[in-house]
């Protein structure tokens, strides 16, 4: 969505103090930092409770919080809706100016809609395995070495029969969420399995980068009421390989300038890999901001410019930012197999077959009783969680 409001509350922020940081260095931080830089808004570096020396993101420094937070400076709280909470009464406790402090991080939530994935499970439809868009921070690599380990001749395309199957063998408040490991238009029948979802009376959401789409499918899509539409754009390093047409350009425009019954725009979030190209920047002036956020999956990638995190060894209970500590937020492959969640590439956690067993009785399987033990404390489980940008602690 289109963050004026964000950059307004900061413009007035600057007015009144010397310089700006950003209250964290991860993923939403860093998506902030992209944002105001897009709009000629200089920070100085980020701040964390306790940094290491030498540290930097995106060029900046990354400095301990307590060195600067009672200097005239403004602070642009840059995390997600917990942790926000848990610093600001840490900053409370330091008796910082809270005139000089502003979330910026629940734009982003209330952007992304975050909290709506914890009302009812979701069943995340990887459509097609083997994704030519093949973005540079993806691991396809690890996904298809794992998926192809044992039988190089295992499904790689949803179809329409199978989907059916996926339809019958779900709870009725299960949401669906056409995103999973692939691009949903790399398989022919996506439009199809969209309407039969919400032919079903399925929350559909759709994430998309338009890919093997047609200004067919646009068409079709645009007639159907999704929860929320994310748009993956091409950029400007070519780190999603997303093929540059006119009807490629047309399509991303005829998206950003729809709008639902409502009035409201059709397109919820725009999201690209590195600075977008200068034509979608000039769509999207005035009415979106594009967010790059780079992450590395659990440890399913490697970068120094990438959101990570240290191995989460507690002893106390876990949850999930996005499913809670339901941990139903769930992806299905094109051959059945259902996978923890969308940052299991490597499929360390398969936790049964969709086309064999309902969804709530795979929930009642070995290898759920195994997560829920890991994110109670058990530290024998190999858990992937702890490894996940998106686990807490719970409090």
């Amino acid at each position: 969505m289109f963050y004026g409001e964000f950059i307004q509350e900061v413009n007035e922020l600057k007015k009144k103090t010397e310089k700006l940081y950003i209250y964290g260095a991860g993923l939403r931080g860093k998506e902030l930092c992209h944002i105001l830089t897009r709009n000629d808004i200089q920070i100085e570096g980020f701040i964390v409770t306790k940094a290491e020396e030498g540290a930097t993101a995106l060029g900046f420094p990354i400095i301990t919080a307590s060195t600067v937070m009672h200097e005239n400076v403004g602070i642009i709280v840059g995390l997600g809706d917990i942790y926000t909470r848990e610093v600001m009464e840490y900053l409370k406790e330091q008796n910082a100016d809270f005139d000089r402090i502003i979330d910026g991080g629940k734009y982003i939530s209330i952007d992304r809609g975050s909290k709506d994935l914890q009302d009812n499970p979701t069943l995340e439809i990887t459509t097609v395995l083997g994704c030519s868009v093949n973005c540079r921070y993806c691991p396809q690599k690890v996904l298809l070495s794992r998926y192809y380990e044992k039988d190089k001749k295992r499904k790689r395309v949803m179809s329409l029969e199978d989907f059916k199957v996926y339809l019958e063998h779900t709870p009725d408040k299960c949401d669906f969420m056409f995103a999973g490991m692939s691009e949903p238009y790399l398989n022919p029948d996506c439009t199809e399995m969209l309407k039969m979802a919400c032919e079903a009376g399925k929350n559909v959401s759709l994430y998309t980068s338009l890919e093997g789409a047609t200004q067919k499918d646009v068409e079709e899509i645009l007639k159907l009421p999704f929860q929320f539409v994310g748009l993956h754009v091409a950029d400007e390093n070519n780190y999603a390989h997303i093929t540059v047409s006119e009807e490629y350009l047309q399509l991303v425009d005829q998206l950003i300038n729809a709008t639902k019954p409502n009035g409201e725009p059709f397109i919820n979030d725009i999201s690209a890999q590195a600075n977008p190209l200068p034509e979608i920047m000039e769509m999207c002036k005035g009415k979106y901001e594009v967010l790059i956020s780079l992450q590395d999956r659990a440890g399913n990638l490697e970068g120094d410019e990438l959101a990570g995190r240290e191995n989460l060894l507690t002893t106390e209970k876990i949850t999930c930012c996005f499913s809670g500590p339901k941990l139903n937020n769930h992806v299905v492959l094109p051959d059945g197999t259902l996978l923890l969640c969308n940052m299991d590439y490597g499929m360390q956690h398969i936790l049964g077959n969709l086309l064999v067993d309902t969804y709530d009785e795979i929930r009642k399987k070995e290898e759920m009783k195994r997560v829920f033990a890991g994110i109670a404390g058990d530290q024998s489980v190999d858990l992937l969680c702890r490894k996940c940008l998106f686990a807490m602690v719970e409090r």
